[in-house]
């Protein structure tokens, strides 16, 4: 909420678009990670006012993320199963 605060503030103070710098701080890479928010919500980059390669735009399916989604639910299944009890409800 803060960020965003700062950067209306910014681009307001800067008789910019709002909504452009919301797009382009979207389409930064955060400090922690090496892909942007929306590369991580989309598996792609978004369309911005600067050229891009058509080949970024699409969307790149990461192998390791569907390995370890798997490996997580099948934890939870293993102790959901494990937790449950094997009495039938009578009603």
């Amino acid at each position: 909420m803060k960020i965003d605060k700062k950067i209306m503030q910014k681009a307001l103070d800067a008789h910019a678009d709002p909504y452009l710098a919301f797009l382009d701080f979207r389409n930064t890479p955060t400090e922690g990670s090496r892909t942007s928010a929306a590369q991580q919500m989309l598996n792609r980059r978004i369309r911005i006012l600067l050229p891009i390669s058509n080949r970024l735009l699409k969307p790149e399916i990461p192998t390791g993320v569907y390995k370890s989604q798997k490996a997580n639910q099948a934890k939870h299944v293993f102790y959901y199963d494990s937790q449950r009890s094997e009495t039938p409800i009578r009603w």
